[in-house]
């Protein structure tokens, strides 16, 4: 009785669906959504991954300009972007900016938590359907500013950088006497997340090499300069990095600022 009545019911249903076909298919849709809905909300594993990328300004297929100081300074730590249905995407950890030469444009540097979707079979990460990997493009939108960049490093666990603190010696055979009184003893740069440069000493002798004669292509002076940096080692060249990209070498032009004086053509020639 139990399995004719069974029958009688599924043959009623299937009879109802086939004539009513337009209501068919509505509910079939809503079933569907309904369980993406459910498989989303309930089966479905989060996954989140830590990147660093480098902000670029404008679109990440233009040849840009660096940042301008007031992008850098928009971009706050604690910042999240959110999803159409108000899902946390990506989150701003940390924000790091270093002046670019002498101009007015910044090397900026930033950590984040990214919700990401792992393709297990190519072991790729898709980051707003768009793959995720060192080199990539990325675009971003916060509540107070539009970013693009170019993804840096890319780690499943929180990115930790290990610096460490070294002391250097700046030099610059000059003519010019008054580059020598803007640098102050005690002044720092600070890049946003902590002191990475700090004036230790300086002083400013004669060059013995000057020759007093016609013609004579020697500079009178020579200023030097002693900072301590924050700097990070590079493990598979055992060379420090300074502001991210900057690599520390013997006799190379260093680049860097603090909040008064800016070290144009000053030599690296020692590091300890």
């Amino acid at each position: 009785m139990i399995k004719k009545n069974s029958e009688n019911f599924f043959s009623r249903l299937w009879s109802f669906a086939t004539r009513n076909w337009f209501i068919t298919i509505f509910l079939a849709c809503i079933l569907f959504v309904a369980l993406v809905s459910f498989y989303k909300l309930f089966l479905k594993q989060e996954q989140f991954v830590y990147a660093k990328v480098k902000v670029s300004q404008g679109l990440w297929w233009a040849n840009t300009q660096r940042a301008p100081v007031w992008l850098a300074k928009a971009l706050k730590p604690g910042e999240v972007e959110k999803s159409l249905t108000g899902d946390p995407t990506a989150e701003i950890l940390s924000v790091r900016y270093y002046p670019w030469w002498s101009s007015n444009q910044y090397d900026v540097y930033i950590t984040l938590k990214l919700k990401v979707t792992g393709n297990k079979k190519t072991g790729t990460y898709n980051f707003k359907r768009f793959t995720l990997a060192v080199g990539s493009p990325i675009e971003l939108s916060f509540s107070s500013t539009e970013v693009n960049g170019t993804v840096m490093e890319m780690k499943p666990k929180p990115i930790k950088d290990k610096h460490v603190d070294k002391t250097i010696t700046l030099i610059k055979d000059t003519n010019n006497t008054w580059e020598y009184e803007p640098i102050n003893i005690g002044d720092s740069y600070f890049d946003g997340q902590e002191i990475t440069l700090l004036i230790l000493d300086k002083k400013i002798e004669d060059n013995p090499n000057f020759v007093e004669a016609p013609y004579a292509n020697v500079l009178k002076k020579f200023i030097t300069v002693k900072a301590k940096i924050k700097v990070k080692k590079d493990q598979k060249t055992n060379v420090y990095i300074y502001g991210e990209e900057q690599e520390l070498k013997l006799g190379q032009t260093f680049n860097a600022s603090t909040s008064n004086f800016y070290f144009q053509d000053f030599r690296l020639t020692q590091i300890k």
